[in-house]
C-alpha cells in the first residue's frame, strides 16, 4: 500500500527549509565575517620635512584605512651635544582622512636655531616627531627621528 503524503505536510517542511536557508546566511556573515574582517586604521608617514628661515614645514599623511581624529603632533628640535630638548611643541588636527594629509608649520625656523647658540648650524640639530591618535580604542603611534633633514637658505635682504 502506497501512502501519499499531504499537501500541508510537504507545505509546512518546505516552509520551514526555506526559512533556516533565509536565517542561515545573515547569521553566517553576522558572526564570521565580522570576525575575521580587521577594522581600518590610521598609519601615518612623513611626507615632507624642511627647516625654513622662521618656520619649520611638517607634512603627515595617513596613509592607513580610515580616518584619524584628534591627531597629536610632538615635535622637538635637540640640542647639539646633549639630549635636552630645546623647542617643543604639540599641535592637534582635528582629522586626517583616509588617503589624505595635513601640514603644520611650527614657528621655529633656521634663524631660532642657529642665534641660540652662536657657531651652531640648524643642520647640528636633530629632530623628532612623534604623531599619535586614539582609534576605537586604540593606540596609534608613528615616530620619526630624523638627523639629516633639508634646510632652506636665509632670504635675500
Amino acid at each position: 500500500m502506497k501512502v501519499k503524503p499531504s499537501l500541508s505536510v510537504v507545505a509546512v517542511v518546505l516552509s520551514s527549509v526555506a526559512i533556516v536557508v533565509s536565517l542561515a546566511q545573515p547569521a553566517y556573515n553576522l558572526f564570521m565575517s565580522s570576525n575575521k574582517q580587521e577594522e581600518g586604521k590610521p598609519s601615518f608617514d612623513l611626507f615632507n620635512f624642511y627647516v625654513a628661515y622662521t618656520y619649520t614645514y611638517i607634512g603627515i599623511d595617513n596613509n592607513g584605512t580610515a580616518t584619524a581624529h584628534n591627531v597629536f603632533v610632538t615635535f622637538y628640535f635637540l640640542k647639539p651635544l646633549n639630549s635636552n630638548f630645546e623647542w617643543a611643541t604639540i599641535e592637534c588636527i582635528p582629522e586626517i582622512r583616509e588617503g589624505g594629509s595635513a601640514i603644520l608649520t611650527i614657528p621655529v625656523g633656521r634663524y631660532h636655531l642657529e642665534s641660540t647658540y652662536p657657531g651652531t648650524n640648524a643642520t647640528d640639530y636633530e629632530v623628532h616627531v612623534a604623531v599619535f591618535c586614539v582609534h576605537e580604542q586604540s593606540e596609534i603611534h608613528a615616530d620619526f627621528h630624523l638627523e639629516d633633514f633639508k634646510v632652506l637658505p636665509p632670504p635675500h635682504m
